[in-house]
Order: structure tokens, then sequence, then C-alpha cells
């Protein structure tokens, strides 16, 4: 039986927990079927049942050899691949443009540190692929490595391509969507593959999975997920992939995306510029060569009732699934038409962050020693940061 068919049948009365006993009285939503570990209904932990089908149909869904589910998010996930892949003092080759995360794996399993650069776009203003070259060239430079770590697809939509000899790792956190329908660049590749769920696919918040393709690398995956994730994984969360699972087997849940991103990126703006990404569900758009910034543009986005993904100095994200409507993106649309009328042109430089990149030659401290060690905060301001028009 499915997971959700399994929780429409909850006819037991709960003196188990949770606390509040599905009782209707709290109005909590999705208490009903906010339930524990009780007979018939599975373990995460140690799956045999509902949730081992689950993750079995995740695994199906994406090609892999095993599939584990978190509802702890990607953090989980990343956290569990680096600690089952490196011993503390190993290694490890990273892209530059890693979450956070993986710099707190890191720390935690006290890795020595190298890093891959992503290649900067000066047109746009964004860190895009990181490419097999330089890939190679850092290996050779570090040829001990445990493992190698990658965001692809990025923040923006850049897709990376890559292959190597050593366990290969894949933060495609933003890629859950990936190769589910044909129109759609394809599933990421890698030794282990992590995705969340929630960000571009109709899951609930905090889920996710890793996508094992090495299957002599999902014991030792498998091992540290159960350390890492809650011994009380939420139902609730768990039914939510499973009827993300049902829905998104069907490529035709993605026509609605793909006929709305279609009329996005033809409008015919004359300031603002639609940046299209290796990923088209990332709706880019720079204000690189108009007079006003991100920030002042997703300003007006909220006053025409639209709230963007992110804004900074250059650009606005907008993200679209499934989940968005012929309404939605009619709003958008008009929103940007409407805007973009209103603008003039400016012709802003960018450089890549407050520095360019340089490439170390050195490490000072080993990740990990420097959390303890004494420190002082200093205060960084930019000039003429705010000197553009709002």
């Amino acid at each position: 039986m499915r997971l959700d068919r399994a929780l429409a049948h909850l006819e037991r009365y709960p003196f188990h927990m949770p606390g509040h006993k599905r009782n209707p009285d709290f109005c909590l939503p999705g208490a009903e079927i906010d339930i524990t570990e009780i007979d018939g209904y599975d373990d995460l932990h140690a799956p045999t049942g509902v949730l081992a089908r689950l993750q079995a149909d995740l695994a199906a869904l994406y090609g892999a050899r095993a599939s584990f589910l978190s509802v702890n998010g990607s953090t989980c996930c990343i956290l569990a691949t680096i600690s089952a892949l490196c011993k503390p003092g190993d290694e490890i080759l990273i892209a530059r443009n890693c979450h956070k995360v993986v710099y707190n794996a890191c720390f935690l399993n006290r890795l020595q540190v190298h890093y891959v650069e992503a290649e900067f776009d000066p047109t746009t203003g964004f860190y895009t692929r990181v490419t097999q070259a330089a890939l190679d060239e850092a290996l050779a430079a570090h040829p001990e490595v445990a493992a190698v770590v990658v965001t692809s697809p990025t923040y923006e939509g850049y897709i990376s391509r890559l292959h190597c000899s050593v366990p290969l790792v894949v933060d495609a956190a933003h890629g859950a969507h990936l190769g589910l329908a044909p129109w759609l660049p394809g599933r990421m590749e890698g030794d282990a593959v992590i995705c969340s769920y929630h960000k571009t696919l109709p899951a609930l918040t905090q889920t996710a999975g890793v996508q094992v393709y090495d299957s002599s690398l999902a014991p030792k995956i498998k091992r540290y997920m159960d350390m890492y994730e809650t011994s009380s994984p939420s139902y609730v969360l768990m039914n939510s992939v499973a009827k993300m699972a049902d829905l998104v087997a069907d490529p035709a849940a993605f026509e609605m995306l793909q006929a709305g991103l279609e009329k996005l990126y033809k409008l015919p703006l004359q300031h603002l510029r639609l940046i299209r990404a290796d990923d088209p569900t990332k709706i880019n758009i720079s204000t690189l060569h108009c007079n006003i910034d991100g920030n002042a543009l997703a300003h007006r986005l909220r006053a025409r009732g639209i709230e963007p993904e992110m804004s900074d100095r250059i650009h606005v994200i907008c993200m679209a699934t499934v989940g968005d409507t012929a309404a939605g993106f009619h709003l958008l649309a008009r929103a940007l038409t409407e805007i973009d009328r209103t603008l003039s042109p400016g012709d802003w430089p960018v450089a890549p962050l407050p520095l360019p990149p340089r490439h170390l030659q050195s490490v000072a401290i080993p990740t990990g020693s420097g959390a303890y060690r004494l420190r002082d905060g200093v205060c960084l301001s930019a000039r003429g940061a705010d000197d553009r028009a709002r």
C-alpha cells in the first residue's frame, strides 16, 4: 500500500505521540495524518513497508540505485553524504560557490579543503559552471582527495556536467525537477545527487533526498542519514513527497509550466533583461542596463502583488514550478511590462563580488580549527553600493 492511502485509514484511537492526538479542536493543519511510527506505518530508519516503497518509487523516478528520504532538507543529505565519503583529516575538493552546509560538513569532519572555481560571466554578473577542464586541473593538483562536491544547478540555473575518478557529490538542491519532462534539462549525474523536493516540486518545505547512483555508497550514506536525520520524521512531510512523486511521474504535469515560460521569455522588454540559464525555470531578471537595481525592482514587484525568490544589486530571481498557474504567469508578465515602460537606460559595471577571485597558494588555518580561535569583528562598507537610482 502507498503511504498516502495508508494515512487515509487511520481509525484506531491514538494513545501514542504526538501530543495533539489528532484532535480537531486544536485546529492544527495536517494534524489528521500527523502520526509516529505506529504498527503498519513503517519506520524511516528501518523501512520495510510503505516508506520502503516510497523510497523505491523515488529511486525509480530518478533512475537511481537507491534513494534516501529526508525531512531535514538537503542540509541533512549533504552532511550525511560527505561524512560517509570522507574520514577526519581527508582531503576534499569543493566548488567555491557551494552552499554553506558543504563548508559546515568540512568543518565537522575536519577535512582539508581544496577549491575549484566556477566561471564568471561579466555580461550577467553571475558565476555559472565548473568546467571539466577546471575540475581536471584541480584534481591533478590534488590527487589525494576523497570526494568532489559541486553545486549544479546553481541558484541562477547554471548546470555543470562533470565526471571524475573519485566520488562525485552533486548538490542539486535546486534541480529536483530536472529530467522529469522532455523539454527540461536532463537529471544531474554523479555518484550521489542531493535534491530538495520542496524547492522545485510540489512537496512541503524540508523534504529532500539523496539519489545514490553508485550502489557501493548506499550503506555508508544510509548509516549517516540515520545519524543526522530526526528519529521522529514527520508523516505530514513524507506524505507530501508520496503525492509529489505520483504527480510528477507523468510528464504532462509540466505542460502548463512549459507554456507559461515560453510566453514569458518572449516579452518585448526594452530595459529589463530576462536571462535564460540552462534551467529555464529560474527566471533571472537583470537590471544591469537600466536605472534601478534588483532590490528596487523587487520592491516594485511586491507593490504589484508578486513576491520574488531573491533580489540583489544586479538582478531578481523568480522561480517557476508545476505549482504555477496561467494567472500567475500573466500577473508576472504584466508587472514586468508595466515596470519596464517606466525605466530608462543605464549601464552599471559589475565586478565578480567585492573582490576578484584569487587562487590561494596555501591554507593558513585548516578548516575546523578556525572556529575555535579568538576573533575580532571587522566592519566592511562598500563605497558607491547605494548610489544607484531607486
